[in-house]
């Protein structure tokens, strides 16, 4: 039996490249032979959604046609068209694509899986998220979800290159040198927060790692992009401490946080 088991869940992979969806079809089938769907775009995973196809975990891409990832993981956090909005999500991402990771944040993704996805990283990282997910008390209303700009965070014009499903080529959404970061959208539910000052002496300095679990964070915590990501004064719950990991070996956050002592 293999050290995770996804025996009985049902999976549903969403990439326009069929050899990903292959790759890790065959990753998954060894934890456990789970019932794998695939979809070639994030159009035809809300398709299948809308069918009342029971999942029990989305695992997409970011750059696709039709419906890139972003647009599909906020389909999912309003609930469109009835679709289960606490959806374990996890998002297949790059080194490349590091500016698209703040907006992921913001519609409360639940995993990334990095580039290039190893069997031992994917098992880790679902198990991490599916450990973490016993609750919905993270979901945040469907207007806060709704109000998160994904429209220009992607795009794609038609080329001759073809990678088996699509015919594309992605427009480079990388910010130019010199040009500033996108500022974090607090959430529409959420009033005007108050700063916390920082206080040395009551707090002490951790790696991600060794953050136990509840912890209080003393200093905010930003990403790359400059996005204040949680709180000083915020629980860091294993869900945060799973995604914090995540951000780290992207390069998307700091190594050692601040908690209370």
């Amino acid at each position: 039996m293999p050290s995770f088991d996804l025996s009985n869940k049902s999976i549903l992979l969403v990439d326009d490249v069929s050899f990903s969806r292959v790759t890790l079809g065959s990753m998954l089938a060894r934890m456990g032979n789970p019932i794998v769907h695939q979809a070639n775009s994030g159009a035809s995973a809300m398709a299948f959604l809308q069918s009342e196809n029971w999942v029990d975990i989305i695992i997409s891409d970011f750059n696709m046609p039709e419906m890139h990832g972003l647009q599909l993981l906020q389909s999912v956090r309003v609930g469109e068209n009835g679709i289960r909005r606490d959806l374990p999500f996890a998002m297949v991402t790059g080194y490349s694509e590091k500016p698209l990771v703040d907006t992921a944040l913001e519609l409360d993704v639940n995993a990334f899986l990095i580039k290039p996805v190893s069997k031992l990283g994917l098992e880790r990282r679902l198990q991490r998220m599916m450990q973490n997910m016993s609750s919905d008390v993270w979901l945040k209303s469907t207007a806060t979800y709704g109000g998160v700009n994904v429209a220009s965070d992607l795009g794609y014009v038609h080329d001759t290159r073809h990678d088996g499903d699509t015919s594309f080529t992605v427009r480079d959404v990388r910010p130019k040198p010199g040009a500033k970061s996108k500022p974090f959208a607090a959430p529409l539910d959420i009033p005007e927060e108050i700063e916390v000052p920082f206080d040395a002496k009551s707090a002490r300095v951790c790696l991600i790692q060794d953050v136990p679990d509840h912890a209080i964070l003393a200093k905010d915590i930003y990403t790359s992009e400059g996005r204040k990501y949680i709180r000083a004064g915020d629980v860091l719950t294993p869900q945060k401490l799973s995604l914090l990991a995540d951000l780290n070996e992207l390069g998307n956050s700091e190594k050692e946080i601040w908690i209370k002592r």
